[in-house]
């Protein structure tokens, strides 16, 4: 169940990166530096037209995922990688970076 709810975290991040998703819907679910990096990605624009391919997860411990996907933008492949900590109820984004951008 852990993974199956990280994994569904993993995936509305990644709508809020791409803009499909108000980031006001994410902030709750966020620690501060990772909320900070993901509203310059969305704030750049260059994103609003990627299309989010296979999401990878490996669990490095019970109580963090970390995650990757493919974000296919035009002819370029770029990844994201974010890393998901579990706090005392709920799976927190504590980081979330784009290679390639």
């Amino acid at each position: 169940m852990a993974v199956h709810d990280a994994s569904r975290l993993v995936r509305i991040m990644l709508e809020a990166l791409i803009g499909r998703r108000a980031l006001h819907q994410v902030r709750e679910r966020m620690q501060t530096p990772a909320l900070l990096q993901l509203t310059a990605y969305v704030d750049t624009g260059r994103l609003s037209r990627a299309v989010p391919g296979r999401i990878r997860l490996q669990m490095p411990s019970p109580r963090a995922v970390e995650a990757v996907s493919l974000l296919r933008v035009g002819p370029r492949w770029l990844v994201c990688t974010l890393r998901l900590d579990r706090g005392e109820s709920r799976w927190q984004c504590s980081s979330i970076d784009v290679l390639g951008l």
